[in-house]
């Protein structure tokens, strides 16, 4: 149960397909947690209404583990979106840099104030921008890290049931 399948986490794939990766890697555990229930199930000792408590308990947990999984994805999403955004604003202001850059070549003095005033609006939306994205991230690791603490508590859980049906 401790095997991590997205240990290969090299520089070569983005941001969002790591946590997708993880994303997945949850929901592997969630289908073996699954298959070990079913097949505790098959048992039916007379310990069946403490088995479908636990049942509904994990079934309730896991409609909010999905439940977060589909917040933190749409959180995901929206940054995606800002970070496009962000990309498109930096390549306008490099395409205006280049024009300035020109204008300064030939003379125009007045552009490096202009130049200035430019880069501190942008420097402005960039770290805007910045502290978006990063308190953004901040929710991010915080739901990631609520949803492994439940994760764990589950597997604890579920490990005592499966030592209580061994012990009978």
């Amino acid at each position: 149960m401790s095997e991590e399948n997205t240990a290969e986490s090299n520089g070569s794939r983005s941001f969002q397909e790591r946590v997708f990766a993880r994303f997945d890697a949850v929901d592997n555990r969630l289908n073996v947690m699954d298959t070990r229930i079913e097949k505790l199930e098959m048992h039916e000792y007379d310990t069946k209404p403490i088995w479908e408590q636990a049942l509904a308990a994990i079934l309730e947990t896991r409609a909010e583990l999905n439940s977060g999984l589909t917040e933190v994805r749409s959180s995901l999403t929206e940054t995606n979106s800002g970070l496009t955004e962000v990309r498109s604003g930096l390549a306008e202001v490099k395409i205006g840099l280049s024009n300035l850059r020109t204008d300064m070549e030939t003379g125009f003095a007045s552009v490096r104030d202009d130049m200035e005033s430019g880069f501190t609006s942008v420097r402005n939306d960039v770290e805007h921008e910045g502290r978006k994205i990063a308190r953004k991230l901040d929710a991010l690791a915080e739901s990631w890290l609520d949803l492994k603490a439940d994760q764990r508590y589950l597997d604890r859980r579920l490990a005592a049931l499966e030592e209580r049906t061994n012990q009978n």
